[in-house]
């Protein structure tokens, strides 16, 4: 979950750098002007005539996306669309240990102590991978976890 629209598209950005694009799809509400003035946000914004086939593709097994991004504001909606499956439960449950974890380290962007505790407990929900993988990814997490906003769209 993104605490704004520009933080979904930087964490879709960078997880197709370590992922194939199609696991991951993000989901937020579209502005007309994204494209001149968020041209970022604009690349990942789910066409919204794809958002149902996308949400109904999430609940199925074996279908992409395995991964949803979603801003706070759509969680509620997203929430109720998107049922826990098998294969689902490992990417809603980082997804909730990293917004759990942002309540839990508010001041970890400028603490060490903080900063170290957070990314030390962003390891749990990706125990499934392989080492190297989940250190990448936690690294890749935390830099985006702690990136400042540049909109608040």
């Amino acid at each position: 979950m993104g605490v704004n629209r520009a933080a979904c598209a930087r964490y879709k950005q960078e997880l197709d750098a370590l992922l194939p694009a199609e696991w991951s799809a993000a989901v937020y509400t579209e502005h007309a002007d994204d494209a001149r003035e968020r041209p970022l946000v604009a690349r990942y914004q789910l066409p919204p005539a794809r958002e149902p086939e996308v949400l109904l593709n999430f609940k199925r097994a074996g279908r992409d996306p395995r991964i949803l991004i979603v801003h706070r504001q759509a969680a509620d909606r997203i929430r109720r669309a998107a049922a826990v499956l098998p294969g689902r439960a490992a990417a809603l449950a980082v997804a909730r240990e990293a917004a759990a974890l942002l309540r839990r380290f508010p001041n970890a962007a400028v603490n060490l102590e903080e900063q170290r505790r957070l990314r030390a407990a962003l390891y749990k929900p990706l125990l499934g991978l392989h080492r190297d993988e989940r250190a990448q990814v936690v690294e890749h997490v935390l830099a985006l976890l702690l990136q400042p906003a540049d909109d608040d769209g």
